[in-house]
C-alpha cells in the first residue's frame, strides 16, 4: 500500500528537517507567486526565523499572516520593524494599506482613511507601480471622492492600458461622476426656483 502525503505535509517535514532559510525563501516566493499562500506561509516563516533580512520577505510573510493565519497584529509588527529599517520600500506601505482597510476600525471610515494614507506613501515612493495607483483609486472610490478616484485610476491606466478591471473601474467612476453632475445641476435648479 502506497501512502500519499499532501504537499503541505511534505513542506512541513522539509522545514522540520532543517531547510536552509534561503531555500525556504525561494520556495516560499514561488508558492506565493502562484497564490498558494497556505503553502508559502510556513516557508516564509522559516526564512524569516532564519534571520534573512529582506523587506520583500517581510511583505509576503505579513500578507500570509493576515490571509492564512488571520493575524493582522503579527503582520503589522513585522511591517513596522521593516519600515523602520527600510523606510523607502514602497510595498511595505502598500501591504499596510491593505491591512488597515481590511482590519482597521470602520467607524467614520477610519480604516479607509488609514489605507489611503499608507497607499499614498507607496505611490510617492514608487510612482511607476500601476497597482498602487489603482488601489488608491479604489479607496477613494469607496470614500465617494470621485474626482480623486478618477485621477488615480487614469494615472494607473497610463502605466497599464490593458487591464480590464481597471478599465471597468474607470467606466464606473465616469458614470458616477456624470450622475453626480446631473444631481448637482438639479439641486442648483431647485435652489434658483426657490428664491423669491
Amino acid at each position: 500500500m502506497i501512502m500519499r502525503i499532501a504537499p503541505v505535509s511534505i513542506l512541513i517535514l522539509l522545514i522540520g528537517c532543517g531547510m536552509p532559510p534561503e531555500t525556504a525563501k525561494e520556495q516560499g516566493f514561488l508558492r506565493y507567486d502562484l497564490g498558494r499562500y497556505s503553502e508559502a506561509h510556513p516557508l516564509l516563516e522559516r526564512a524569516f526565523a532564519g534571520g534573512l533580512d529582506d523587506p520583500e520577505l517581510v511583505v509576503r510573510l505579513a500578507h500570509c499572516r493576515t490571509t492564512v493565519k488571520g493575524d493582522p497584529t503579527g503582520a503589522i509588527d513585522i511591517l513596522r520593524d521593516s519600515a523602520l529599517k527600510y523606510p523607502d520600500y514602497a510595498r511595505t506601505y502598500y501591504e499596510l494599506g491593505f491591512i488597515a482597510h481590511d482590519f482597521g476600525p470602520t467607524d467614520d471610515f477610519r480604516n479607509v482613511l488609514q489605507a489611503i494614507g499608507f497607499t499614498r506613501k507607496a505611490v510617492e515612493l514608487d510612482p511607476d507601480d500601476w497597482r498602487f495607483k489603482d488601489n488608491l483609486g479604489m479607496f477613494y472610490l469607496e470614500m465617494r471622492e470621485l474626482d480623486s478616484a478618477m485621477a488615480f485610476f487614469q494615472a494607473a491606466r497610463v502605466l497599464m492600458t490593458d487591464y480590464p478591471e481597471l478599465n471597468a473601474r474607470i467606466e464606473q467612476t465616469h458614470q458616477l461622476l456624470k450622475e453626480k453632475a446631473r444631481l448637482d445641476s438639479l439641486a442648483v435648479a431647485d435652489t434658483v426656483e426657490l428664491k423669491p
